[in-house]
């Protein structure tokens, strides 16, 4: 029943899904307004591909076509080649009018509502919302793709496939590094000799972001919300997904998130969790909707809510919601909540709630006596009071996994029983369940297990004291270090730095690490840690195809360093990547040389 007109910097609205080529699904619930697009899409796909079209995939100008042609149905104009370079609030302090330029011209468009479909959150920054962007350990986001298209066959028809590949990261709110990467995106392609089968016809307009702006709304949702099936008053659907991150180095992330990834081995487990209307809200601001990637997700849960069935959700609940308020002139927060969740009920983008089912204490214990990962591990951990005693005692098992398993748990509590069980795993480097024995795989089938050696040296950063530096400066002077042990070490280093000063052992173990150059430099976006450290040679992912888009990885070390070297008042390192071509890795140290604040 309003007026709606939507923009978009091209000429082709549907997102990733179109634009960049990533034209099927990954997880997601079903149902709604999506069901109606899908069937206009595969309908068209079919004629694109003179074959029946899949249930999950679809051609990028057959959903171009359906959501045009969905457009002018419902009477909603399409703008396309339309630059958002800003907005005008009211003296509210309300959005009146989003400015984007036009034909070389720039254009103000009056509304009532605002819903920011951007994926960068764009709009809400630029109205002035708060956010957070990349992972705490160096503010890098996910890596980004850029899809090729190619023609198959399939029953001997010509079959449009598309080829998404990780190219490597980028500052997203970076002109020029959005183009640098573009550049090395299409770079990766170039490969000869072409087979006829192989070759590509066409390359995807836009690289395909995975993530980089989080706009700070009224409600977060967190990684245990989606791991624990969180449940909301406010909900507007769910979200079903995995904690698809795309890198591998976890020591960078969320102390939580590493140890859902490499002591859990949670990577493949399905999530589900209801999705707040209040997720959606920008704090501040008082008429605009974010409803897309960039929505109020905690970082290390928009690897998993970031689908793109998740987000045409959340923009069918957007736009009930902004017609709402429109029609009444309330704002955001005055939305009719019942008679929203009423009209998303009726589309089918929302169903009846389940009630998640609680994981038994004993079933849970039993699990952990079984001395091998899973998700056990992290219900334990999340019920600190229930468990302690029981977890505890398991300290003292005569099983070398049960007792590591168990000082994990208190290691995550912030138990500092669990610090010399962690040192007796550094120093007797043992190995602990091998992916064989517990076969999980992270994206594109990569191996992506760590030894209990390695995951004690991450979690001492939680309970570690004096007492564990001797052992820490041990294995920061074995020669030859990989990288990754080396920014994992780093990183405790840094978190022990805020409670223990310059310790001797604490200091001489820093400057170890980058005493002389790690034998790896320069390493792909995805890798296996495990098969480096075992001296394995790495395996060629499925979806591999093109040149190599390895690049320097060393910048992480030196960061942290240079981090940690203020924390401790020692002299700074010498500058070495202030300058460096790719904005994700200036922009850190650029903040750091402006001075704590700003870092």
């Amino acid at each position: 029943g309003a007026r709606v007109r939507a923009i978009d910097f091209t000429s082709l609205p549907g997102g990733v899904g179109t634009g960049a080529g990533i034209c099927g699904y990954f997880h997601g619930a079903k149902g709604g307004l999506q069901s109606e697009i899908d069937e206009r899409t595969r309908e068209l796909s079919s004629l694109f591909n003179g074959a029946p079209a899949l249930l999950h995939v679809w051609h990028h100008e057959a959903k171009r076509i359906a959501l045009h042609t969905l457009f002018a149905e419902a009477g909603a104009e399409f703008v396309g080649d339309a630059f958002l370079a800003g907005v005008e609030r009211d003296a509210a302090g309300r959005v009146s009018s989003a400015l984007a330029v036009i034909n070389g011209r720039l254009v103000r468009l009056p509304a009532a509502a605002f819903i920011d479909g951007t994926g960068d959150g764009d709009l809400a920054a630029f109205a002035g919302a708060s956010f957070v962007e990349g992972r705490p350990g160096d503010g890098r986001t996910l890596s980004y793709s850029q899809s090729v298209f190619s023609l198959g066959a399939k029953d001997g028809r010509p079959v449009t496939r598309s080829c998404n590949f990780d190219a490597g990261w980028v500052d997203p709110t970076d002109a020029e590094d959005l183009t640098r990467a573009r550049l090395l995106g299409i770079a990766q392609h170039h490969r000869a000799p072409w087979t006829h089968a192989e070759r590509p016809f066409a390359i995807s307009p836009w690289i395909g972001l995975r993530q980089s702006r989080q706009i700070e709304t009224d409600r977060l949702v967190t990684l245990s919300d989606l791991v624990e099936g969180a449940r909301f008053e406010d909900s507007v659907g769910d979200a079903e997904t995995v904690a698809d991150t795309h890198s591998v180095d976890y020591e960078f992330e969320t102390d939580e998130l590493a140890f859902y990834y490499w002591t859990c081995r949670g990577f493949r487990t399905p999530l589900h969790c209801e999705m707040p209307y209040r997720m959606m809200l920008p704090r501040g601001l008082d008429n605009v909707w974010v409803a897309c990637r960039a929505a109020g997700i905690a970082v290390d849960a928009a690897y998993g809510l970031r689908m793109q069935r998740d987000m045409q959700r959340l923009g069918e609940a957007a736009g009930i919601a902004a017609a709402l308020a429109a029609a009444r002139g309330t704002g955001s927060r005055g939305v009719d909540l019942p008679a929203l969740q009423a009209a998303l009920v009726a589309s089918g983008a929302k169903a009846a709630p389940a009630e998640p089912a609680a994981p038994e204490a004993a079933a849970l214990l039993e699990a952990l006596d079984r001395g091998l990962p899973g998700m056990h591990l992290w219900h334990l951990f999340r019920d600190h009071a229930r468990h302690e005693t029981a977890v505890r005692e398991r300290l003292a098992s005569g099983s070398e996994r049960v007792s590591f398993y168990a000082a994990a748990l208190l290691a995550m509590w912030g138990e500092a029983s669990a610090e010399p069980r962690l040192i007796a795993a550094l120093e007797r480097r043992e190995v602990g369940p091998t992916p064989e024995e517990k076969p999980v795989v992270g994206a594109f089938a990569q191996c992506i297990d760590l030894p209990f050696w390695l995951q004690a040296a991450l979690l001492l950063r939680r309970v570690g004291s004096a007492r564990c530096l001797p052992a820490l400066r041990a294995l920061a002077t074995t020669p030859d270090l990989p990288l990754n042990v080396r920014t994992t070490l780093a990183l405790t280093l840094e978190r022990l730095a805020a409670d223990l000063g310059a310790e001797p052992d604490l200091v001489a173990a820093l400057e170890a690490l980058t005493a002389s150059p790690p034998p790896d430099p320069v390493l792909p976006p995805s890798r296996s840690l495990w098969r480096t450290l075992r001296g394995e040679p790495q395996k060629r992912l499925a979806n591999d195809t093109g040149a190599s888009v390895a690049q320097d990885h060393t910048w992480q070390l030196h960061l942290v360093v240079a981090r940690t070297h203020r924390r401790l008042g020692l002299p700074p390192p010498a500058p070495a990547f202030e300058h460096d071509p790719r904005a994700f890795v200036r922009r850190p140290f650029n903040a750091l040389a402006q001075g704590p604040s700003a870092s």
